[in-house]
């Protein structure tokens, strides 16, 4: 999945690096400079206030992502360049949400994931 999301991000133009979840937990500053954060939907670690966040998820979106209220989500079943572009204009635009305290995708309850 991770080499795909490269090889489409490059064919956007976008410069993308994957970053180890133990080097997160290493360097504070793993996230200075990051416009952008893909996050896998088991995700439960909390990030920097003000990060941009797509939720991928393999669930299938007809059109390749989604944005809901609170969340944008990206379906990598199957990935698409058009759903991945789609994503990373919204999140950079800032619909609909910068990341705040919780990073965590929702229950259906709506409450954090655990």
């Amino acid at each position: 999945m991770a080499h795909a999301m490269f090889d489409y991000g490059r064919a956007l133009g976008l410069d993308l690096q994957r970053i180890d979840p133990s080097d997160r937990a290493r360097k504070p500053d793993t996230f200075d400079g990051v416009d952008l954060v893909f996050l896998i939907d088991s995700h439960k670690d909390a990030l920097p206030r003000d990060s941009r966040v797509i939720h991928v998820t393999e669930e299938p979106k007809p059109t390749g992502y989604r944005i809901l209220e609170d969340d944008i989500r990206m379906s990598v079943n199957p990935i698409s360049w058009h759903g991945l572009g789609a994503a990373c204009v919204a999140a950079l635009t800032g619909m609909p949400q910068i990341a705040a305290r919780d990073t965590r995708p929702r229950s259906q309850d709506g409450s954090a994931g655990s």
